[in-house]
């Protein structure tokens, strides 16, 4: 967390998370199989910035010391900033453990477009 741009994670009321997961944090697999999306960061002006995942990321801190994200374009990274941020390699398939924590069903995706009085 010492790499995160404090100002980047604080954008998106991401300093009022609830302990709850939210429903569109996670995916099923064809047989049901439950999956974390990961939050996903770039590094960029000395920092990680967030692409999607301040929540998460949030959320986790409170609970991790270690927190699972997607490293966006990591080739381009300075070595020397991936090997500090990387504890290590998460492989397919791989298993990590998430803090017990309910998910919050009563958040649902909106079925149809908000409409938000703004012409296109």
């Amino acid at each position: 967390m010492a790499n995160v741009d404090t100002d980047d994670l604080a954008c998106r009321d991401s300093e009022n998370v609830l302990d709850w997961y939210h429903p569109g944090w996670f995916w099923y697999d064809d047989n049901g199989d439950q999956y974390f999306k990961p939050p996903a960061f770039e590094f960029r002006n000395g920092h990680l910035l967030g692409i999607n995942g301040r929540h998460r990321v949030v959320l986790l801190c409170r609970y991790l010391e270690v927190i699972p994200m997607l490293l966006v374009r990591s080739d381009m990274w300075p070595e020397g900033k991936l090997v500090e941020i990387m504890q290590q390699k998460i492989e397919r398939g791989e298993v990590v453990e998430l803090p017990n924590i309910p998910i919050n069903e009563a958040i649902a995706e909106p079925e149809e477009p908000v409409d938000t009085g703004i012409e296109k």
